[in-house]
């Protein structure tokens, strides 16, 4: 898992998220986890946004930026005055200079992060080599973390994986659920 943020310049006077009223928001897109489905339920847990409302109502402006390093370009350049993103986004984008210009007000997670999936028709014995092999990864974790951002990988039910998306979906009000992110198999993610 990794965690969701709300960056702002450092030199701003913005503590918390209801600061944010009316400023200019950037989002990575409208299907990113930690780029924006996090961060507006957030809003909503926090009240200052209604459970199926639209983040207009709350910012004066909103960008798709497209990626990570976008919207930290567009925060860094005062495109915007704030901007969602992965936490390990900064350390893996930015150079110290730029890291020392932003700053987290708010925080939200854990964000279930990539997955590896098996179809649920492979043989029992291939499902258990796939997974002794994934394991076995964990003891390179310099590959793991240049990989995935992760110091290893976990072995998770669905359910139990999807779960965090699944109230951040429920607290937007797109009303998904596990069920409809449906899967077979056994599922590791990083963490």
């Amino acid at each position: 898992f990794y965690y969701s943020h709300l960056f702002v310049r450092s030199e701003s006077d913005y503590k918390k998220l209801s600061d944010l009223k009316g400023k200019k928001m950037s989002f990575v897109s409208p299907t990113s986890t930690s780029g924006y489905l996090f961060p507006v339920a957030r809003m909503v847990e926090e009240g200052v946004l209604e459970k199926g409302g639209d983040p207009k109502d709350f910012f004066s402006d909103i960008m798709y930026a497209g990626g990570y390093l976008q919207s930290f370009k567009a925060l860094l350049e005062g495109q915007v005055d704030v901007a969602a993103a992965d936490g390990y986004a900064k350390r893996m984008y930015l150079d110290d200079k730029q890291k020392k210009k932003i700053r987290s007000i708010a925080k939200r997670g854990p964000v279930p992060t990539h997955l590896i999936a098996i179809r649920g028709g492979i043989p029992d014995k291939l499902k258990g080599k796939v997974k002794e092999a994934l394991l076995a990864l964990n003891d390179n974790s310099e590959l793991l973390k240049s990989v995935y951002g992760a110091q290893k990988l976990i072995e998770r039910g669905h359910k139990e994986h999807v779960g965090a998306l699944e109230k951040a979906l429920d607290r937007i009000g797109k009303g998904l659920t596990a069920e409809d992110i449906k899967g077979e198999g056994a599922g590791y993610g990083s963490g």
